[in-house]
């Protein structure tokens, strides 16, 4: 929190009105089943970015980060994306988003910017961005909006202002926090707790996760092809949620090759989601990690978002004594795996899967114990 209060005053000369700040995550499993209405199993993380926030007068908003020490001036208050720097189009369509929801206006606003959630490797520090940000201009209004439609504002800003066509997942676990089981149809969500012996553990692959517009939305895409094609057969499918792996053995005189095995992906993963979140109930930490593997399988062969380094580097995690389970996390090409670890064996666990790799790959990779943490708040106004 002090650097982003720092930043404000060594840019602006300025104290903040609203200090606020918001949790990465890491999905612990059920990948790319958001955006079809499936359920998710993500925990958000004690690693958060903070914004600082005062007002200023005019009708724009200029916005400063750790990463970007350039401030960046965007005219409202008919908000529209930027080209450069493109970050800045993440807190620009959460203001716009809240001026839509609530009929205030949000202009006239300096935004600074501190986080210590690792880019590009899978943890949603966009969402985090989003939700800090909407969390600290909601305080500048005095308006208190329900979890759900913050959310739902941050989503918005991530599709139309970033153009990736993302799920609610990483709003809703950034917003919410703690470890839950989210039903992306309902928004309805279960807390989970994770067995006392066991730790999470972040294997960043050293490998910027390259969650390109097109393989995203190329793959969200294809899901759909698929709903669509099936519709034809069964009319009352609105999403591959609905879809039973029964049904999809029927229709593969429907669907091309490359459609069925995303859809597999996504069928297969909803009913590992449902059954992993049984296994953390009962305290099978075993079961849970086998159910990891073979999301990592599915995501790798049927979904085609993994790469050599990080099949490797969840190979080594799963040959490791003490380690339950291994899967990549978020949306793939790159970014980081999680595992799920005795916690004796931590130390011993990170150092050999990491140091193995390293050698191996030539890549820089590293390794971060993290817990559940809250979720989006305001820290001071």
């Amino acid at each position: 929190m002090e650097r982003a209060v720092q930043l404000h005053r060594d840019t602006w000369n300025a104290e903040p009105d609203v200090i606020a700040s918001a949790p990465g995550r890491v999905n612990l499993i059920g990948e790319h089943t958001d955006y079809n209405d499936g359920f998710v199993l993500p925990m958000a993380i004690d690693r958060r970015t903070v914004v600082a926030l005062s007002k200023t007068e005019g009708k724009d908003a200029v916005f400063v980060s750790e990463h970007h020490p350039a401030p960046v001036e965007v005219i409202g208050p008919s908000w529209q994306p930027i080209n450069d720097p493109t970050w800045v189009n993440y807190p620009v369509g959460v203001i716009d988003g809240i001026e839509r929801h609530t009929g205030l206006r949000g202009n006239g606003l300096r935004i600074s910017v501190a986080s210590d959630v690792p880019i590009g490797s899978g943890l949603s520090s966009s969402a985090a961005l989003e939700a800090a940000t909407a969390s600290a201009v909601l305080g500048r209004l005095d308006v208190k909006l329900p979890k759900s439609d913050v959310a739902a504002i941050c989503q918005r800003a991530e599709h139309e202002f970033a153009g990736v066509r993302c799920g609610i997942m990483d709003q809703m676990a950034s917003v919410l926090g703690a470890i839950i089981l989210l039903d992306c149809r309902s928004l309805e969500v279960d807390l989970i707790a994770l067995p006392s012996d066991v730790s999470v553990v972040i294997l960043d692959s050293g490998i910027p996760r390259g969650l390109s517009q097109s393989a995203y939305n190329e793959r969200r895409g294809q899901c759909e092809d698929g709903v669509a094609k099936m519709q034809q057969r069964w009319p009352e499918i609105r999403a591959l949620r609905d879809v039973t792996p029964r049904m999809l053995d029927r229709a593969v005189d429907l669907l091309p090759e490359v459609v069925a095995r995303r859809c597999r992906h996504v069928v297969t993963e909803n009913e590992r989601v449902i059954e992993a979140a049984d296994a953390l109930r009962a305290g099978d930490a075993q079961r849970f990690g086998e159910l990891m593997w073979q999301s990592h399988e599915s995501m790798r062969d049927d979904y085609e978002i993994s790469l050599p380094e990080i099949d490797s580097l969840v190979e080594r995690a799963m040959a490791s004594d003490g380690c339950y389970g291994a899967r990549l996390t978020g949306a793939g090409f790159g970014g980081a795996v999680v595992a799920l670890v005795k916690t004796k064996r931590v130390q011993e666990f990170a150092s050999t899967v990491i140091a193995g790799y390293n050698e191996e790959t030539g890549r820089e990779g590293t390794a971060m114990l993290v817990s559940a943490d809250v979720g989006a708040r305001v820290e001071t106004s």
